[in-house]
């Protein structure tokens, strides 16, 4: 499964949102979408899904503001 795709099923399943509907660069946190305690659980779920030790210091919010930056931090972290 590509990335992305994991990242909408990650949405979806896990916070109840219709990522089939969400635009890529559409913003999850600063609209409100998801709130901070969720960036918590969202990290840790990337973390399981990927295989991935992520550190608060590697991301801010921001990174994981859009599907496409969640995407891109993922494959940013792989490397």
């Amino acid at each position: 499964m590509a990335v992305e795709e994991s990242v909408r099923s990650i949405l979806s399943s896990e916070f109840g949102l219709d990522s089939s509907s969400l635009e890529t660069d559409a913003a999850i946190f600063s609209a409100g979408l998801l709130d901070s305690l969720n960036s918590l659980r969202l990290l840790m779920m990337l973390e399981s899904q990927f295989g991935l030790s992520i550190s608060p210091l590697d991301v801010s919010l921001d990174d994981v503001d859009s599907i496409s930056k969640i995407t891109e931090t993922v494959n940013r972290l792989k490397d």
